[in-house]
């Protein structure tokens, strides 16, 4: 799950260590951060190291390439396409693997471009919650409760976008409850939900709120009544004997539509981001 981040650390501190007018001491610095991450991925791994066997099961276990391309209703581009394109009969498990790779790669690519050239503490945010976003929705065998990594960047940012990223939070939450149905957990997290959002509607404005349409509180609030109105009907409607996973399905699908509404939003803020450059980078 930490690759989910590790490319906007990456793509931070070798944008804020490099300078090309002191190419010499900017190599000796990112020299010292790489030696101290190879050592610490070396110390982690290195019970595992010991033990072939033990190493092979713990690959398997990051990548569990076995079990194919999803296996439960996740909210992310494969499972929402999943009626459409029959992705695991159309493709073998090596071919989708590569497929969402590329796709994964592609997507994070322009965030952490952008975060090297303009490296500052903002964008850094900004490119947190877009990269582990795109890591959600283009890569091989995601977990439902991935999508709290996204979460993490973006609660820090909630005060500056309390609208949009408040949204996004109830979001994520109700696209997991087929997954909390199954540990009995609705009735706490629709307790939770509605303390977040008296609490998020006592927020402050902020004091340097960014520029955005009218149009956007307006899509935030629908995105949260939509969901609210599929739990509704899900307990007014049983779905037909032939449909079983009807509701995990319109689950998966209106949280993908609602995470790729919030990536392109977090793509306009990361790159309308006015955040001055860090000192390294400046100078």
């Amino acid at each position: 799950m930490s690759l989910y981040f590790a490319p906007c650390f990456f793509a931070y501190l070798l944008g804020t260590n490099l300078k090309l007018s002191q190419f010499s001491r900017s190599v000796w610095k990112i020299s010292k951060i790489g030696l101290v991450v190879i050592f610490t991925f070396v110390l982690c791994w290195l019970p595992f190291l010991l033990s072939p066997s033990h190493g092979q099961q713990v690959l398997h276990r990051l990548f569990p390439l076995a079990r194919g391309l999803f296996e439960d209703k996740v909210a992310n581009i494969w499972c929402a396409l999943s009626p459409v394109i029959k992705f695991k009969t159309l493709l073998t498990i090596p071919q989708t693997a590569l497929i969402s790779l590329c796709m994964t790669l592609l997507a994070i690519l322009p965030f952490n471009v952008d975060l090297f050239w303009r490296p500052s503490k903002e964008r850094f945010l900004y490119a947190l919650v877009n990269t582990s976003l795109c890591f959600f929705l283009f890569s091989f065998q995601v977990h439902e409760k991935s999508i709290l990594l996204p979460l993490l960047p973006v609660t820090i940012l909630l005060p500056r976008h309390r609208d949009v990223f408040g949204s996004l939070i109830l979001v994520a939450t109700m696209s997991m409850l087929p997954l909390l149905q199954k540990d009995g957990l609705v009735v706490p997290c629709v307790a939770l939900c509605v303390a977040f959002a008296v609490l998020l509607s006592q927020l402050p404005d902020p004091v340097d709120p960014k520029p955005t349409h009218l149009l956007i509180p307006v899509l935030s609030m629908a995105s949260v009544m939509t969901g609210v109105s599929l739990q509704c009907l899900e307990l007014w409607f049983v779905p037909p004997p032939h449909l079983p996973d009807l509701y995990p399905l319109l689950y998966s699908v209106y949280g993908f539509v609602c995470f790729l509404l919030a990536l392109l939003y977090g793509t306009w803020a990361q790159y309308t981001s006015r955040a001055p450059l860090t000192k390294s980078k400046q100078m």
